[in-house]
């Protein structure tokens, strides 16, 4: 099966990941045991996810540029993350993270309706003439 072959995750079967979220935020736990959560299972779901790409072919060179571009900003958010969460009390940690979750869900919504009117070959054509001018 060649890279063009693979149709990949698809967004609209995904919803582990938000489940696990309200999963472990509808606990008892402390924000601080919610955090070492999240990173546990983000980490270890991630670097999995990264194998199996790895293994199909899927890591090329834009996906490293794309990658390299876009790691200041996630350094960024994690900085303040960390920065603010220490500064938080456990109930406004989690209305914070259910409130991200709300927007992410939103925000999928929006991303399933363009999808809706635009074809994904005309998306997939539009991104890689801009990263074109990237590399």
């Amino acid at each position: 099966m060649g890279r063009r072959d693979f149709r990949g995750p698809d967004c609209r079967h995904q919803h582990g990941q938000p489940a696990v979220i309200v999963y472990f935020l509808s606990g008892p736990d402390t924000a601080a045991v919610n955090r070492a959560n999240f990173t546990g299972y983000f980490a270890a779901t991630l670097a999995t996810l990264l194998v199996m790409m790895t293994a199909r072919g899927l890591i090329d060179a834009a996906t490293v540029l794309r990658t390299a571009l876009l790691l200041p900003v996630f350094a960024g958010a994690a900085w303040l993350g960390s920065k603010y969460f220490y500064q938080s009390t456990d109930r406004r940690y989690r209305q914070v993270a259910l409130g991200l979750l709300l927007c992410v869900g939103g925000l999928r919504d929006l991303a399933l309706n363009l999808e809706r009117r635009f074809s994904m070959s005309d998306v997939k054509e539009a991104v890689d003439r801009f990263m074109e001018g990237w590399a």
